[in-house]
């Protein structure tokens, strides 16, 4: 039998590839911005970090 993943709360968004639904449009952004501007790899960067702080500033916002 396979384990099956359970959400934590009903409210929990999907994940897709590493990240939930919510997490990825930063990282898409940066990376779409980054491909416009000739300059992919910086903005890939940029998309891992700005994920970063947005699970960091998400986890202190569910805390209150």
């Amino acid at each position: 039998m396979e384990p099956v993943a359970i959400p934590q709360s009903i409210d929990d968004p999907i994940h897709i590839l590493l990240w939930s639904a919510d997490e990825i449009v930063p990282f898409m952004v940066s990376m779409l911005t980054g491909m416009l501007v000739d300059q992919f790899i910086p903005g890939l960067a940029l998309g891992f970090i700005a994920v970063k702080f947005y699970r960091r500033f998400r986890s202190q916002d569910c805390r209150r």
